[in-house]
């Protein structure tokens, strides 16, 4: 009650609120339409958090027809207002190419502009842009700055691809030791890259002894998340019994689902399984 007569008083940060609750259901039946409205609202008193939702809404179909014109406006409106996820989706929608035509350059601007506001997630695009030469001139030095500041506020993928950064020798010296030490805060946070890459770095013995189990154990965890190479590399454990012991049909059930991922390494698998051994998978 007491967010409603905010609203009705004509702060726009209780419009978005009460927006929000709108748009999900939470404790009131859900009502898109009064959502756009309050968005709306609030994105005409020059809220940047309304017109990113707006722009959102618009974006997706929420509440209204899909617009990509409405919602590029909006966007832009709200990140030229500095709204740092306003900046990340403009940039994503620049880099991606999905609703518009791909721009790199208009992409690494938006990004540029979300890095500088410090939200992480832009600083790791920015930094994989340097790093790869995509929309900048490729520049390893700005890439690990970009990783190290997102790594050092905690951010999942900012500690993974400096943890690569160390793994490869990237810019900087190799560090087996931090890299595991990075992918293992990443890992941790639930992220399946990293876990697949610490995974590899305990199977292979890397900067450390070597711990089948512990590798298998991370690999599980990326594989429940439905990434493919978790899964490849749990079947050919299980098909070869690399020290985790023989299990052909475990084997053959990870290999299928990487399959079914679209991997063609574990389609090539299953076709050398069937042809030798004559075993079928779904």
């Amino acid at each position: 009650l007491q967010l409603s007569q905010a609203a009705t008083l004509g702060m726009p940060d209780a419009k978005i609120e009460l927006g929000s609750i709108y748009e999900g259901g939470t404790h009131i039946e859900k009502n898109l339409s009064e959502a756009i409205k309050l968005y709306r609202d609030a994105a005409d008193q020059e809220s940047a958090n309304a017109m990113f939702q707006l722009g959102r809404c618009y974006l997706l179909g929420i509440g209204t027809e899909q617009d990509t014109a409405n919602a590029m406006t909006w966007l832009g409106k709200a990140a030229h207002l500095d709204d740092e996820l306003a900046c990340y989706w403009m940039g994503s929608l620049y880099y991606e190419g999905k609703y518009v035509e791909s721009e790199p350059i208009m992409a690494s601007n938006f990004y540029e502009r979300g890095a500088t506001l410090g939200y992480s997630y832009s600083q790791n695009k920015l930094g994989a842009m340097y790093r790869d030469g995509i929309g900048r001139d490729k520049n390893l030095e700005q890439a690990f700055s970009l990783f190290k500041l997102s790594a050092t506020s905690g951010n999942e993928w900012g500690q993974f691809l400096l943890g690569q950064m160390y793994l490869n020798g990237s810019y900087i010296e190799e560090d087996l030791n931090l890299a595991k030490k990075l992918f293992t805060l990443s890992a941790d946070q639930g992220l399946a890259d990293a876990q697949v890459e610490l995974g590899a770095m305990y199977g292979k013995g890397l900067g450390m002894p070597a711990d089948r189990v512990k590798s298998v154990e991370l690999y599980k965890l990326a594989a429940e998340q439905g990434v493919a190479v978790a899964n490849f590399n749990l079947g050919l454990i299980y098909i070869n019994g690399d020290g985790m012991g023989h299990d052909l049909d475990l084997g053959v059930k990870y290999m299928s689902k990487a399959a079914h991922l679209g991997m063609d390494d574990a389609k090539e698998v299953l076709v050398m399984l069937k042809t030798k051994y004559g075993i079928e998978s779904e």
